[in-house]
């Protein structure tokens, strides 16, 4: 004889939206070291189309927009995303 949790519908949504916003917090923060390295251009395979992408440049100090098929941790799709997963340099908060 199975016992089942019985959790209300109103308390699902409780429930699942911190999880969910702890985990987009711990995947897109990047440390500064991550930020600051060479960008790693990549080159597009054939049936692949470039996309619009941003990455934090070390040289200006800031994120900026690229266009390519991008590897690593260092781009976002945002550049909302960008300045908030990258807040050194020019982003960084007057605190």
């Amino acid at each position: 004889d199975r016992q089942r949790l019985y959790v209300p519908k109103n308390r699902k949504a409780t429930i699942a939206v911190p999880c969910f916003f702890s985990a987009v917090v711990l995947i897109s923060a990047l440390t500064e070291e991550e930020c600051r390295a060479p960008r790693a251009f990549s080159y597009c395979d054939p049936n692949v189309p470039p996309e619009l992408l941003f990455y934090f440049n070390n040289g200006t100090d800031k994120c900026e927009s690229d266009v390519g098929c991008g590897t690593g941790k260092n781009k976002f799709p945002s550049l909302q995303e960008c300045e908030e997963g990258c807040p050194f340099g020019r982003h960084a908060s007057s605190a």
